[in-house]
């Protein structure tokens, strides 16, 4: 027992090295990239979906009632608020959005997220073991022209 203590701890003692709290926002560009983000958010693990923003910069609502979508801002935006292990919460940025599923509930546990970028260069993110499109279709999943985090608060 006070070995596996000891392990958690130094886990966490390493995370702290590599999680920066200053409210920056990262950008995932490379796959180095995503190595760093799973080592600092530790996959997501025992987390859940607070929230999900989405902000379509195509679409404007007028006074009137009625509604407005301009082809040339047509740019959907998803922003995920996750809470996970040690209180950390997490916010999510995906631009350029082409395609999403987001379950959220009390019974909607993340044991683990996958990232990659996939052949066509876009970036995506599962709440899975795989960013396969066959697999991410079980759960939560974005795919998006890119991905960006930041760490709200510890």
């Amino acid at each position: 027992m006070k070995t596996e203590r000891n392990l958690f701890r130094s886990i966490l003692n390493e995370r702290k090295v590599y999680r920066k709290m200053d409210g920056q926002v990262y950008t995932i560009k490379t796959q180095k990239d995503i190595e760093i983000f799973l080592r600092q958010s530790n996959g997501l693990h025992d987390g859940y979906i607070q929230s999900v923003h989405y902000d379509d910069l195509g679409y404007e609502r007028l006074e009137n009632g009625s509604s407005r979508v301009y082809a040339d801002r047509g740019e959907l935006k998803i922003r995920v608020i996750i809470t996970s292990l040690c209180d950390t919460v997490i916010e999510l940025i995906f631009k350029s959005v082409t395609k999403w599923q987001i379950q959220c509930g009390p019974l909607n546990c993340i044991f683990g997220i996958s990232v990659a970028f996939s052949d066509n260069g876009q970036i995506v993110w599962t709440d899975g073991p795989s960013t396969d499109e066959k697999t991410r279709q079980n759960g939560s999943f974005v795919v998006a022209g890119s991905m960006e985090y930041r760490f709200c608060e510890e």
